[in-house]
């Protein structure tokens, strides 16, 4: 198994959401129309970009945030945050015309969760805001071998911008496209990976007219469906199975990456963040693509053994005993698609 230490410092750049995340624990969710009681509530700091942007600095990249907030509590906590974990946040702008985003979680005793996200000032973010703020980020011209990183909890519009700001500066671009919106064929060429999770991926391919493959329903329909996308649509391509580990496609090369075994699961909310920061904080330092898929599934693995998003994750010393016990990765043959 290939394995890579991450580089400290590896520099990356997120464009990204920023939420306040209102969580309570429960016993079970709620059914349609019932109340429950809740046995503990947690306030912390969320949103894709902001937990993706945490999770790689926790692993020693050197993160620069740009992105959105309201001029309001949940805004000013925001910033408090991301020093906490010294990500650079010049490029990071207040407006006072609307609130920070938010988001409410619910958590079951088996760590399942239902969210509902009020966008707020991530949903303003437009194409020239990108542009300004990206500059901002890059000021001092040290964009040589950066990662630019965004999500789809953003306007398409920005995510398209972005993508096309990473071509021109010579930037790697790495599009999450969670939730899965609608962007241009040209984002999604650029992308190098795309990532999805099996429910994206599987209505991505719908879209785009796949019919047979349009379903996930084992490993074997997974890889199908990265290498379909990895050679017709994206650069490469990586898709999350959960407790199954990943697969993914570099255009000429498919594999499943299993997940090592783990009895411990309290919460899964942001572990898929905790996946994607890791990839990108590996790919920041130098790594293969194959390297940085077993880091996001170690990263991801231990985030579920704990509570939250950015408190469960990983620091680098704590992810080595879980890459000491990673599964090998298994190389696929799918048959070829073409979109």
């Amino acid at each position: 198994m290939e394995m890579h230490d991450m580089a400290a410092g590896a520099p990356l750049l997120v464009l990204g959401s920023v939420n306040q995340d209102e969580t309570a624990y429960v016993r079970r969710l709620p059914a349609p129309g019932e109340t429950v009681l809740g046995e503990g509530h947690r306030a912390t700091l969320g949103g894709k970009g902001a937990n993706q942007a945490i999770a790689a600095a926790k692993l020693s990249a050197t993160v620069r945030f740009v992105g959105t907030v309201g001029d309001d509590v949940a805004g000013r906590r925001a910033v408090d945050s991301f020093h906490e974990f010294d990500v650079d946040v010049r490029a990071l702008a207040t407006r006072a015309d609307v609130q920070t985003g938010r988001a409410f979680i619910t958590v079951d005793a088996v760590g399942e969760n239902s969210i509902v996200v009020i966008p707020g000032a991530n949903a303003i973010i437009a194409r020239d805001d990108v542009t300004d703020q990206v500059r901002s980020a890059l000021g001092d011209g040290s964009a040589r071998a950066m990662i630019g990183l965004t999500q789809g909890e953003l306007p398409a519009a920005a995510i398209e911008e972005f993508s096309r700001v990473c071509e021109t500066s010579g930037l790697r671009f790495v599009l999450n496209l969670a939730p899965l919106i609608h962007v241009s064929r040209d984002a999604l060429a650029a992308a190098d990976p795309l990532i999805l999770n099996r429910t994206e991926a599987s209505e991505l391919a719908d879209r785009l007219g796949t019919d047979d493959l349009s379903r996930i329903e084992n490993i074997h329909g997974a890889g199908q469906i990265a290498a379909l996308l990895g050679t017709a649509v994206a650069r490469s391509v990586v898709i999350t199975l959960g407790a199954e580990g990943a697969v993914a496609s570099d255009g000429e090369t498919h594999w499943y990456q299993p997940s090592p075994h783990t009895d411990s699961v309290i919460d899964t909310t942001g572990a898929g963040d905790a996946f994607v920061g890791a990839l990108c904080a590996e790919l920041a330092g130098g790594a293969t693509l194959t390297a940085a898929v077993t880091h996001g599934i170690a990263a991801g693995t231990f985030a579920v053994s704990g509570k939250g998003t950015t408190d469960s994750y990983a620091t680098r010393e704590q992810l080595r005993p879980i890459l000491d016990r990673m599964p090998d990765r298994i190389l696929l043959q799918p048959s070829s698609a073409v979109v």
